[in-house]
């Protein structure tokens, strides 16, 4: 890729990263100000491993008022859930803390179907469920970083965190990503 602006802070386990494209150097600083802040305020919201989240905390509570976010991405979880007769299902948190520490699954018997939304209230219905928002909270606080730049005027720019991408803008450039089966392998990949 050719040299432009990275900014690059530490989030989720790894690191969040802007890449500007045609940038005034004028506004890389305050974008990557508003960047920073929402990367981190989102971060307190959806932590599955900080203890004082939000997450984190309705896992505890069990049922808590809970932020316009972290109501909008389990909406959204739990219609994927229905969508696929719960193939998907972030109520089986308890699992994947169990396969991260190399031990077996437990035999749960809660699913999506036990977490409740009430207005703006949250409530997990059986003890078994431990909410886990792994595999969907990158992607939304990738967008959610994408709509924080466009914001500030950034016309074009990657946001990258840990694998989950978005590119936007109508900057047209060609980088190599690690080839998902071949451990040395790169493939191209286009985007404009």
């Amino acid at each position: 890729m050719k040299h432009h602006p990275v900014f690059k802070i530490p989030l989720a386990g790894g690191v969040a990263e802007a890449v500007f494209f045609n940038t005034e150097e004028s506004m890389l600083a305050p974008a990557f100000s508003s960047f920073s802040r929402e990367a981190l305020r989102l971060e307190k919201i959806f932590n599955f491993y900080d203890e004082t989240s939000e997450l984190s905390l309705l896992n505890k509570k069990r049922a808590m008022l809970a932020s316009k976010e972290l109501l909008e991405v389990i909406a959204l979880a739990i219609r994927y859930s229905k969508l696929t007769n719960g193939a998907y299902d972030i109520s089986l948190g308890k699992n994947f803390l169990r396969r991260k520490q190399g031990l077996e699954g437990l035999s749960l018997s809660c699913s999506y179907k036990d977490i409740q939304l009430y207005g703006k209230s949250i409530i997990l219905t059986h003890p078994d469920v431990m909410v886990d928002l792994g595999s969907i909270a990158k992607g939304y606080i990738v967008d959610r970083l994408c709509e924080v730049l466009e914001g500030e005027g950034i016309e074009s720019a990657l946001v990258d965190i840990r694998g989950d991408m978005r590119v936007f803008g109508s900057h047209k450039e060609t980088l190599e990503i690690m080839h998902p089966r071949e451990d040395k392998g790169m493939l191209p990949f286009t985007f404009s």
